[in-house]
Order: structure tokens, then sequence, then C-alpha cells
């Protein structure tokens, strides 16, 4: 049966037997399942426009296969996005914020669907990884456009962005939580790589991404890059020492030469990335960190009244939210209404001037705006929730927990992909955000445990 638990042989027959009985469309699921995956790195109105399609087909074929859902009801990151939907529409019964916030809030777990939705063509998955890689790729593109059509003076190549920001179509922000979450991808690649080729693919592009990063001016998201490059070299440090450890009997000193030249490349290749984040972004960065500074001098001295004081001030009212209503939160879209209606009410009390609305109606950060929000209850939930998606995405399952492996190359990019999206969400509400929710839950969809193993790979050799 289908709603019973199911080992990893058994989905690989499930989704060998749907492809088998159904080519024509597999083939045409697999294609509005890259177009979804593709228009990911594109500006909202096109990813917009690319979901609805590979709704509509799994709808399409889910009448004759239904079938293929049976492991997704196993799932824990499943389990986990149902509660945290469910909790999401309870808190309309006390939301601090009017039913449209809630609703704008709230909306994009619609995202969500892209779960069962990409899951009838998950053994096409290296397809879909490529695809959402190649969409952020052509939004390199777009800020290398904008830097020439600057140089040129050609104003049709240009985005409205200030004169120190280069993120071609996206808002900057935005811009650079895709971007971390791209470098995700290809540093998993880098690190993880099962060839010297997809290595080599893996660090161009991770290099080319961190130089979109910088230029993008968002500080936010050169803190969140340089969290994830830490975390992938763990990652590769822990791949070389179980490496190291399974042929130690056998170390010669030619492999040390090997290992010895490896570091060598890697350190030039460091040094090259480097200097090409400066030729490209080191005006920027200096703008932004000189900005930084005086910001910060004015919040020392209690002036809020700027981009990183309002950041602070935003992430204080969030602090006092979760101390007041610890369990349940304020409600999804209630924010900025509570921030203002207390503020209100502390002004009156000082016999002070109403202060005037918060500058954005959230906390600016990924968890702390779920904590003040939805309570211990749903930051827990979301927690857990990138947490599972990120250990599913890490591992290759087997029938025998024991003969479990971990991915290697892009096969692991959508879980690092999750940790560059969290190290950008230390100060971008991810979840709530339109285009950073959608990848959100793409990377949730990809994360699956007992995804089938692509064509390429089945009957192979473990």
């Amino acid at each position: 049966m289908a709603w019973v638990p199911f080992s990893q042989s058994g989905v690989d027959s499930l989704f060998a037997s749907l492809r088998e009985r159904d080519p024509f469309g597999h083939r045409l699921h697999t294609f509005f399942a890259a177009a979804a995956c593709f228009f990911a790195g594109w500006p909202t109105t096109w990813l917009e426009l690319a979901w609805p399609g590979v709704l509509a087909c799994c709808a399409v074929r889910l009448w004759s296969h239904h079938r293929i859902l049976g492991p997704l009801v196993w799932e824990w990151p499943v389990r986990l996005a149902v509660l945290w939907a469910a909790w999401g529409a309870l808190s309309l019964a006390w939301t601090a914020g009017p039913a449209r916030a809630w609703a704008e809030e709230w909306g994009v777990v619609r995202y969500a669907l892209l779960i069962p939705a990409l899951w009838p063509v998950m053994n096409e998955r290296r397809v879909l990884v490529a695809a959402l890689a190649a969409g952020v790729l052509c939004g390199n593109l777009s800020q290398a456009a904008h830097a020439l059509g600057r140089a040129a003076e050609v104003d049709w190549l240009t985005w409205s962005r200030f004169d120190d920001r280069n993120s071609g179509w996206w808002d900057p922000v935005v811009g650079g939580s895709v971007l971390c979450a791209a470098l995700g991808l290809h540093l998993a690649a880098l690190v993880l790589g099962r060839g010297a080729r997809e290595r080599a693919t893996g660090g161009a592009l991770a290099a080319a991404t961190l130089v979109g990063i910088a230029a993008t001016g968002t500080r936010g998201a050169w803190i969140g890059a340089a969290g994830l490059v830490a975390f992938a070299l763990l990652l590769g440090a822990a791949r070389a020492l179980r490496a190291r450890a399974a042929r130690a009997e056998s170390i010669t000193s030619g492999a040390a030469e090997v290992s010895g030249t490896r570091v060598a490349v890697g350190a030039v290749a460091v040094l090259v990335c480097v200097g090409g984040v400066w030729l490209a972004a080191g005006p920027t960065i200096i703008s932004r960190v000189r900005e930084t500074r005086a910001e910060m001098d004015r919040a020392v001295r209690g002036d809020l009244d700027t981009f990183t004081g309002q950041r602070l001030a935003m992430w204080g009212w969030a602090w006092r939210a979760v101390r007041e209503h610890p369990v349940r939160g304020v409600g999804a879209g209630g924010f900025g209404a509570w921030v203002n209606r207390t503020g209100a009410a502390d002004a009156r009390e000082r016999g002070d001037p109403a202060p005037g609305p918060l500058l954005h109606g959230h906390a600016h950060s990924w968890f702390i705006h779920a904590a003040a929000t939805t309570g211990a209850v749903g930051l827990g939930l979301m927690f857990a929730l990138a947490a599972a998606s990120l250990w599913n995405g890490l591992r290759v399952q087997r029938d025998a927990p024991q003969r479990a492996a971990w991915s290697a190359g892009y096969d692991a990019g959508p879980a690092v992909a999750m940790v560059g999206l969290a190290g950008a969400g230390l100060f971008d509400t991810v979840h709530v955000n339109q285009q950073t929710a959608y990848w959100l839950w793409l990377l949730v969809a990809l994360c699956m445990r007992f995804r089938p193993a692509p064509r390429s790979t089945r009957g192979a050799a473990p």
C-alpha cells in the first residue's frame, strides 16, 4: 500500500514504475518543475508565472498516479511544514494586526505546495538543482549588465539602485539572500565534489557568486556568506578526515604530495577570489563599512533613525514581544501593529508625543521574527523544519541504516543552500518575503529523506 512506511528500494521501484507507465507525462512534468526552479532566481513576476505550471501538471498526473505521494507522509519536513502552516493559520485568532497583514505574511506558505508538486519528478533532482543554479546565474549576468550599463551610460541596461550598490534585477536585500543560498549550491560542489570537473565548476561559480554578494552591498548577506564559507570548510574537513581514515593503511608519499598540491591550489584560489571580490566591489565594501561605523556611533548615542538603528530597534521590539507573549507570539502579520500600538501606549504613559510608525512590519531576522510572531511553538517548528531539511539533504538514505552515506557534490547543494539562506536570515525575514520564502520551500522540497536515486545512478553499486 502507498500509505505505509517505504524502504528506499520501494521508493525507487515506485518512481521507476511511474516513469515507465507515463513517459510523456514524466517529461512534461520535469520541464515544468525545471522551469519553477530556474525562475526562482528571476524577479518575482517570473517565479509567480512559472510555478503554477508544475502545480497544474502535478494535479493532472496525480489523478491516476496518486500513490506516488505515499512516501511523503513519512517525511519529517512535510509533517513540520503542515504543523507550521496550521499554527500560522491558528494565530489569526490572536494576531495584533489586520487580516490583510496576516494574509500577506502567512500567505507565502502557499509555496509549500512545491513539496508535492516536485515530488513525482524527484528522480530528476539533479536536473532541478542545475536549473536552480542556472536561474541564479542569469541574475549574476544582470549584475554584470548593470555594471556595464553604468560604465557605458546605457540606461536601459541598468536598474534603479544606489550608486554604491549593484544587485542587478533583484532588490539588494533579496538579492543578497538569494545569492547566499546559491553560494551554498556551489560550495557543496567545491568541497564535496565527486571529481575534478565538479569541484572546478563549483569553485568557479562560488567565486562568481561571492563577487555578486559583495556587489549587492548587503551587509547581512556578507556576514551570512562568511558563515556559510566556514560551514563549507568544516564539511570539507570532515570529508577529508573520513577519507583519510578510510585509506590510513595505504597512505604513500605520493598521496601526501597530491594532498599538498590540493592545499596549494586551494590557497591560490582563495587569493584569486579575494582579489576578484575587491576589484569588483571594493568601493562598495569601503562605503558600506564606513556607513556601518557611522550608524553604530549614532546608535550608541541613542539615535536609531538609520538603517542599522532601525534594525536594532526592531530586534529590541521583537525581544519584548517574546517576553510578553513567549508561547504564542503576537500572531502572524501582527508584529508591526503590535509595535505601533505598544509604542503609542508607552508614549502616553510618559506624556510624550506618539512615535511614528515602524519602518518595517517585520523584525528583519528570520528566527527572531518567527519567535516574536508565533512564539516558542512557531520558532521550534521553523527551526526543526530547517534542521530536518539540512540533515536529510546531506544524507543518502539506503535500505540498511548502517549503509547510510553522505551526499556528494551538487547532490548536497540544496542542504548547504539552506544553511546559506539561514545565514542571510540572521538579518532578513526569509520566510515572509515573497522570493526568499519561495526559495525556502523549494529547498525543503529538494531535501526529502527517501528521495529516489537519480536515474543516472540507479542500479549502480553503492
